[in-house]
């Protein structure tokens, strides 16, 4: 057992015994007592493939926090790309959008507004197109009626 292991397992059960020793209903106690001394038996024992728990915690942690976006250009030969966080931070403040040649790519599916389709002459007959197409099965919109207005000559009487 490491120092590392021991800190964690003693840390655990120490927690857990002071929840057990405070004055609260007895289930809870139990619950929560036991709840920490297995934390601490988790962090100091158990590994997630490979790597000891706490490891993998803050690797996950420190994930969530970061941008997982990458940038690639046309060109440049992928096994020799190395991308840093850093480096990402660093483009995103040198430039806002991307160039023609350049496309992002995010870990996740990228949002709706960021795709960018590929350009050709037919894109706007397809967009018109594609407008006709929608507009058979929408209701037909309803035409505006032309309001009367009418204007009084004569004061109204006084009210009673």
């Amino acid at each position: 057992m490491t120092v590392k292991q021991f800190a964690y397992l003693a840390a655990g059960i120490v927690v857990g015994f002071i929840c057990f020793s405070l004055p609260i209903f007895f289930i809870f106690k139990i619950i929560f007592g036991g709840l920490f001394a297995l934390t601490g038996v988790f962090l100091a024992f158990v590994p997630v493939e490979g790597r000891s728990a706490d490891t993998m915690i803050t690797l996950f942690i420190s994930a969530l926090l970061k941008p997982n976006e990458f940038s690639y250009k046309k060109g440049q030969d992928s096994a020799n790309v190395t991308v840093t966080p850093s480096q990402v931070k660093a483009e995103k403040q040198e430039k806002k959008e991307p160039e023609k040649n350049e496309k992002v790519f995010f870990a996740s599916n990228p949002p709706a507004s960021l795709t960018m389709p590929e350009e050709s002459a037919d894109a706007d007959a397809l967009d018109t197109s594609f407008t006709d197409a929608s507009q058979a099965f929408l209701p037909p919109t309803p035409i505006e009626q032309p309001v009367a207005v009418l204007t009084v000559e004569e004061p109204l009487a006084a009210p009673i």
